[in-house]
């Protein structure tokens, strides 16, 4: 949660993009945000570990 919201804290005061700022600190691999932020995962979430 904290990382989470650290996250969004620094795209809301820079209007980067969550993925980005996700990218730029190496916190997922490419493979992980692309299950994460896919459209199907969007509009039907399930819990990814």
């Amino acid at each position: 949660y904290e990382a989470s919201a650290e996250i969004a804290k620094e795209a809301f005061e820079t209007g980067g993009s969550v993925i980005d700022i996700v990218r730029a600190k190496g916190l997922l691999s490419e493979e992980k945000i692309q299950e994460i932020f896919s459209l199907e995962n969007l509009m039907h979430p399930r819990f990814i570990r």
